[in-house]
């Protein structure tokens, strides 16, 4: 047993290398407060906790409902010298994260992404949280991964319906996020200029 979480810990840390990592306090992901709805359609990545496929600038996120009732999400950004990069995935609601009629409702609001993308692990799942929006401007969103319930990683996002939001806004959604223990001192800002 010893040996395993030795190799399986040697293969996530590097993984995790930049990411939003929190070494203190240790343990499983914090269950945050959560609202019960989050509009579908385009937001713009305001500031981020920082992760390897977090980069680029001009960041949008559309969501969009799928005939099987599940959520497409494609995100875009500007990288390098200009070209435009994206990913797809798919969210399916867990509980109302997202208002979806025709899935009951449970204690937790959350969305389980799940990302072609995000290696070493294909097809992984990943909860995504929606703590806060007021549905026209901005919203605040939350995920984190637990590491063998040892340790975790945590991401989140502020979002805002145009390509930036008054410093205020920001401020009122880092204070949401460090409700729910986050470092925001970590957060970066996503160029959104020249778009």
């Amino acid at each position: 047993m010893k040996i395993s979480v030795v190799l399986l810990l040697s293969v996530f840390l590097p993984v995790i290398k930049g990411q939003a990592f929190r070494w203190g306090p240790w343990g499983p992901c914090p269950e945050p407060a959560v609202q019960s709805k989050f509009t579908l359609c385009r937001w713009y990545e305001i500031e981020k906790l920082p992760g390897f496929f977090e980069t680029g600038k001009c960041t949008e996120v559309s969501y969009s409902l799928r005939a099987d009732r599940t959520i497409a999400v494609l995100k875009m950004r500007v990288m390098g010298r200009g070209g435009a990069v994206g990913w797809t995935g798919s969210c399916s609601p867990v509980g109302l994260g997202f208002e979806i009629p025709s899935h009951p409702s449970c204690s937790r609001k959350e969305l389980v992404i799940r990302m072609s993308w995000f290696r070493p692990i294909s097809d992984a799942q990943v909860p995504y949280w929606v703590l806060s929006t007021d549905y026209t401007t901005s919203a605040v969103l939350y995920s984190c991964i637990d590491i063998l319930r040892i340790f975790h990683v945590e991401y989140a996002w502020i979002l805002g319906r145009g390509r930036s939001l008054p410093e205020q806004t920001v401020n009122a959604s880092k204070e949401i996020l460090l409700g729910s223990n986050t470092d925001v001192s970590r957060m970066t800002w996503t160029n959104q200029e020249g778009c």
